[in-house]
């Protein structure tokens, strides 16, 4: 049989050519943003340090710090995994060339490659995080610490378990305590002095004995600071034992590597934790004298502490304060008011002064002097901003407060009322001040067998202060105002501004009306070094020697006082 086929046609398969791939053109407008996005990316970037024969190999080396992990695997091997590998700045390149593909060719292999990499930076940033959210009650954390700590210490005899371990946290200056420790041996101590020791615990002393009982690393000092020369050692580990309180210190500060040197690592100077291994069956578990110990390592007679707003310290050259005030010229009132400041502290009063007047009277420099005069005691330098003495600043001052070993402080507070002049909310800052002085009449109240402090002020404006900070007792006990200088002490500090050549008198009588005429115009002690200037532009003669006259001086006088009236709105005197 035949079989008979339907005649339905058929649709033959389209024979025609591959369709082209739809592809969406972008606007300009995207392409725009893209590269806006891009460059914003880039710009965010943190800086590299390279030398000048930096290669691609040593770039990406020190990106990703590939010397320190390979020392770490050197030093714990598998362990290492569980630590955070790739830095902070290697995460971020990674990131943002990753952005940057993800713009550009979104659908292209090598755009899975930056993924799965930025994958990898995300989760090996997590690692830190984890271990933040796995933690143990705050009474095993420190023994577990310790533990972990030392570890690395294979051959050391002291075991934490025989101890109670407790820490100390932030313990400001700390780098100052372990300096002390350079070229010192094991086996070796050091006697550091303070009454400040006195006040902890049931120990009657003032002075304890600090001996280096274990080190792995040999502290070196230079002119930028501590550091160690053993970079296959990650981290130092000091144990100290303070014979007097009977406890150990046991110290693992942190460092970096060097930009100059990669056969050192400096030590960072912030403050540390101190880890006390004691007994506490033999004493009341006080460890706060461990803060004491850094200010009696400190020679205060070179040194002076500054304090910032987030709390963190710095010790300063004291030699400052004596080259700023031998640039002041006083008078013999000032000299008087000088010396009546300085004796409250010799005297064993705590007081407070505030020096009011318009700004280049000379308060910074009587400031100055008063610092530079008075070489026993110690010197606090709060640098306040619009946020006043806010509580973190305060709780730094009194920390040093009560661990200073000096009977007597000076506090110095320049351009105080400008912590409230721009700050719209001046009554949390007033409220801040009132008990910045309740605290510190607290710590220093004086007296024959108490810290005494001596508070210096300089005020443009006193009146944006409110009456409860200057007008009230134990706060600001004088409020003196510094006015223009006598006439004659315009002369002497012209005379100090001489430059070679310069052969004029300006302390001669034919001056004297002349600097009258200042007075009358306002002409502060700050002026004068314009003044001078002018003199100089106005008559210089190379080569020659310059006799300037009176009317020389007049013409730069008048100047001055020209552009002060032409400026009023910044000159509000």
């Amino acid at each position: 049989m035949t079989k008979i086929m339907n005649n339905v046609p058929q649709q033959a398969p389209e024979t025609t050519a591959p369709e082209k791939e739809k592809v969406e053109e972008q606007s300009p407008r995207d392409i725009t943003d893209a590269i806006k996005k891009i460059k914003d990316s880039v710009s965010g970037l943190p800086s590299l340090w390279v030398d000048k024969s930096a290669t691609l190999k040593s770039v990406i080396s020190d990106l990703f710090e590939c010397d320190t992990i390979r020392n770490r695997f050197k030093k714990i091997g598998f362990d290492a995994f569980f630590e955070t590998l790739i830095s902070y700045d290697a995460a971020e390149y990674i990131y943002a060339v990753d952005s940057a593909i993800s713009l550009l060719a979104p659908d292209s292999f090598i755009h899975k490659v930056t993924a799965v990499a930025r994958n990898v930076a995300l989760l090996d940033s997590m690692v830190d995080l984890i271990a933040d959210k796995v933690s143990v009650t705050d009474a095993f954390n420190d023994t577990t610490e310790v533990n972990r700590i030392m570890k690395e210490c294979k051959d050391c005899h002291i075991r934490p378990r025989d101890f109670d371990c407790d820490s100390v946290e932030d313990v400001e200056l700390s780098s100052f305590f372990l300096s002390a420790f350079v070229g010192v041996r094991i086996g070796d101590s050091i006697e550091l002095v303070s009454p400040k020791f006195r006040s902890y615990g049931d120990k009657n002393i003032d002075t304890v004995h600090c001996t280096l009982v274990y080190s792995t690393v040999t502290l070196e000092m230079d002119e930028y600071g501590l550091l160690y020369r053993d970079v296959l050692k990650l981290s130092a580990i000091l144990i100290i034992k303070v014979k007097e309180f009977n406890a150990y210190i046991l110290l693992s500060p942190r460092g970096g590597a060097d930009r100059h040197d990669i056969t050192i690592r400096r030590l960072y100077t912030g403050g540390m934790t101190f880890y006390v291994l004691h007994h506490n069956n033999e004493d009341d578990g006080e460890i706060s004298w461990v803060r004491a110990l850094p200010f009696a390592t400190i020679d205060m007679s070179k040194k002076y502490l500054s304090v910032y707003n987030g709390g963190s310290i710095y010790a300063n050259d004291r030699a400052d304060f004596s080259n700023q005030s031998k640039s002041g010229i006083f008078d013999d009132k000032t000299e008087e008011l000088v010396e009546r400041i300085a004796d409250s502290g010799k005297n064993r009063c705590s007081r407070a002064y505030a020096l009011v007047g318009i700004p280049g009277t000379g308060k910074s420099f009587i400031m100055n002097k008063l610092a530079s005069d008075d070489t026993s005691s110690a010197i606090i330098v709060p640098c306040i901003g619009e946020d006043g003495l806010n509580y973190e600043m305060q709780r730094t001052i009194n920390v040093i407060l009560r661990s200073l070993p000096q009977e007597h402080v000076f506090i110095l507070l320049d351009d105080f009322d400008k912590c409230v002049g721009s700050n719209s909310d001046k009554g949390t800052i007033n409220q801040m001040l009132i008990e910045f002085f309740t605290n510190l009449h607290r710590n220093c109240p004086g007296g024959d067998s108490h810290r005494t402090f001596t508070l210096i002020a300089t005020m443009n404006n006193p009146k944006l202060l409110n009456n409860a900070i200057i007008k009230r007792s134990e706060r600001f006990d004088e409020v003196i105002e510094i006015g223009l200088p006598q006439p004659e002490v315009y002369g002497k500090r012209l005379d100090s501004l001489k430059k070679d050549g310069d052969l004029t008198d300006f302390t001669s009588f034919k001056f004297r009306p002349i600097y009258r005429y200042m007075r009358h115009k306002v002409i502060t002690l700050a002026d004068l070094g314009n003044i001078y200037d002018i003199l100089r532009i106005h008559r210089k003669k190379a080569g020659d020697a310059i006799r300037y006259t009176v009317m020389d001086l007049i013409y730069a006088v008048r100047f001055i006082g020209k552009n002060r009236s032409s400026a009023s709105k910044e000159y509000e005197i």
